[in-house]
């Protein structure tokens, strides 16, 4: 499946979340309480095992399957990050301006996430959390759709940096963020898992 119908279809699919309002209204109230919004990323999780949207039910086995999700995220982003500010302080070496800081930090999580989604994917169809971290299978996948991985994953970048913005607005923000955030955790697990597809295809071709 070439990258341009990997979009088409998962923009498609999300869009088909709010077919059962019920479902989409049960979901955004669910984002809109921190912490428990890791519920929406366990629903996410299920529609990968089960290849479909799945019924709401057993809440908090969803809850810590989208902590398992938090967890790569956590282990991929947020703390190589956060050793690499403290040993840039430890060695003299600052960031001059907000911008370059803003700038520095996208740039790492951008490097970062390239094997992460294809290993939240590994995770979510092995049903092993550290299949997130097979990091030779992950490029043996990613060997042969590199460049249209990385439009893929800058795309879904934006689109999450975009996200953020909506939330961070004053008052209503968090509302609207909330109201997109199950659109987007649908597209990006729905994308990864068909370039994942992808990828071992043509890894076996």
């Amino acid at each position: 499946m070439e990258l341009k119908n990997i979009l088409l279809d998962s923009l498609r699919t999300a869009l088909e979340l709010p077919n059962s309002i019920l479902r989409y209204i049960i979901l955004v109230i669910l984002s809109l309480i921190p912490l428990v919004n890791l519920t929406v990323l366990g629903y996410a999780y299920r529609y990968i095992e089960e290849e479909g949207f799945p019924e709401l039910r057993g809440f908090g086995k969803m809850f810590i399957k989208g902590f398992k999700i938090a967890m790569v995220l956590t282990s991929y982003l947020f703390l190589p990050i956060f050793i690499l500010f403290v040993l840039m302080i430890k060695a003299g070496i600052y960031v001059e301006s907000h911008l370059e800081l803003t700038l520095l930090t996208y740039s790492v999580s951008f490097l970062l996430a390239i094997p992460m989604f294809i290993g939240i994917i590994l995770m979510i169809v092995h049903d092993d959390y550290v299949k997130a971290f097979d990091l030779i299978k992950i490029f043996k996948i990613l060997r042969g759709v590199y460049i249209e991985y990385l439009i893929w994953l800058a795309i879904t970048f934006l689109a999450g940096l975009l996200i953020l913005t909506i939330y961070g607005v004053e008052k209503i923000g968090w509302i609207f963020g909330s109201a997109i955030f199950p659109f987007y955790v649908i597209f990006v697990l729905r994308s990864s898992y068909l370039m994942y597809q992808y990828g071992e295809n043509v890894s076996k071709s």
